[in-house]
């Protein structure tokens, strides 16, 4: 695993303590799934994106609405 110098702002820091501490976990683990969970949002939003982008709005008629 790499290793990456991370520097917060203490408010943030002292949230994402609680945070961990409230759902028993260490602040890494807390922070891992964090970023984890926004790579999928964002994978999430392209994949919609494309859908978006190939379909056919021609298709919706006022009979569907």
């Amino acid at each position: 695993m790499s290793h990456y110098p991370l520097q917060l702002p203490e408010t943030l820091l002292k949230e994402i303590e609680r945070l961990a501490e409230e759902n028993k976990i260490y602040i890494e683990q807390w922070l891992l799934s964090a970023i984890t969970e926004k790579i999928e949002a964002q994978k999430v939003v392209r994949l919609l994106q494309s859908y978006a982008e190939k379909a056919n709005y021609n298709l919706l008629t006022s009979d569907f609405i």
